[in-house]
């Protein structure tokens, strides 16, 4: 997933690396140049600002609400430390079991107690032990979601800070014209602009942070320097966003309207390719985002079965080495029924299709696959 470009033969299997938007090469170098007249590549450079005011203005949140980093899962680190720092070691770190692997990495980072929960069938916590004021939920949403509103309601619902790792989720709400101006103010919610988003900076992230949260995230991307240069917070690192990333982002944002445009249009002519074939997509099929993820019986069998055909399939989230099938059933449920296609905007016809007719036309594929009731 972190791969670009095209298709490839390795042997007999067919390599779908994955296609993310061009940025536009003069856009970048007219942003650099603002940098470079102020000779100021880092630390909260020129660049850098306007990128967090432009997010930040499109999403309708103060700008001093929001922090930029290096990449999302160095903010969700940032952020995760900024509410445990607060309680000490009383405070628990309650994260799920089915995720991206940097919720995993953050988790075993955070240095606190970790009690992993299962997902019930709206993706939500089921959390036995309640978590208490001084704990923290670390929730994700899956798969480019164009609607945060279900997980504002649940961390309305907990006394503890809530962090939401929205990983693919900003291309989406900028589409849909979503607000975070509700924000509970126990939330903090953390996108990445990793390359493979339709928004990108190449690598990094954007947060946004409601009123209960302490306001120096943005610090702990600063080795958690404070004032006279005295490092207050010392489980911190460097996790700035370079000038030269936020150029690129500044471009990505200038371009987005053409790009969303493109992928919708991929994904749609994608979905009837697939409705054709009776296939059950996933619902990230509407949102503006580079994957697809097909509803199966036997993700792990299907993969085997599809590389023997020549193609490569994924599961793009994975389970923690905690899980425990009695203890987590629906998360074991999701990593066995959702199955990762690649999906390149320019190619549906001469890579999707064919890789559909074959999930259908192979017995033992058939076998595995979740059928549409269309």
């Amino acid at each position: 997933m972190e791969q670009d470009f095209h298709v490839r033969n390795e042997g007999q299997l067919m390599v779908h690396l994955l296609r993310c938007p061009r940025v536009s090469l003069p856009n970048i170098t007219k942003y650099l140049e603002t940098a470079d007249a102020a000779q100021t590549y880092s630390n909260f450079g020129p660049c850098s600002r306007l990128l967090q005011k432009r997010l930040a203005e499109q999403l309708s949140v103060p700008v001093e609400s929001t922090c930029l980093g290096s990449n999302a899962t160095a903010l969700l680190s940032a952020a995760c430390e900024v509410v445990s720092s607060e309680n000490g070691p009383r405070c628990r770190g309650f994260f799920p079991v089915f995720s991206f692997f940097a919720t995993f990495s953050v988790a075993k980072m955070l240095d606190r107690e970790c009690l992993w929960y299962d997902l019930d069938e709206a993706l939500l916590p089921v959390i036995d032990d309640c978590p208490a004021p001084q704990d923290l939920v670390y929730l994700t949403a899956t798969f480019g979601t164009s609607s945060l509103e279900r997980l504002f309601d649940f961390a309305a619902s907990v006394p503890c800070p809530v962090i939401i790792d929205a990983a693919a989720c900003l291309p989406a709400l900028l589409y849909n014209r979503q607000k975070l101006s509700n924000i509970p103010p126990n939330v903090i919610v953390v996108f990445s602009l990793h390359a493979t988003k339709l928004l990108s900076a190449g690598e990094g992230g954007f947060c946004v942070f409601g009123n209960n949260i302490p306001d120096h995230i943005e610090k702990l991307t600063n080795f958690g320097i404070d004032t006279k240069r005295s490092q207050k917070w010392e489980r911190s690192f460097n996790a700035k966003m370079s000038e030269f990333n936020a150029a690129v982002g500044l471009s990505s944002l200038d371009d987005f309207e053409t790009n969303v445009q493109t992928i919708m249009q991929a994904k749609e002519q994608a979905s009837s390719v697939a409705q054709g074939y009776g296939l059950n997509l996933y619902h990230d099929f509407r949102t503006p985002t580079l994957t697809l993820n097909l509803r199966v019986n036997d993700a792990a069998g299907l993969i085997s079965e599809m590389v023997e055909n020549g193609f490569e399939l994924r599961q793009w989230w994975s389970l923690s080495p905690e899980a425990d099938r009695t203890i987590h059933p629906n998360s074991f449920a999701l990593h066995s029924g959702l199955l990762g296609l690649p999906f390149d905007w320019t190619c549906v016809n001469t890579y999707f299709e064919p890789m559909c007719e074959m999930l259908t036309s192979t017995p033992r594929a058939r076998q595995m696959l979740s059928w549409s009731d269309c």
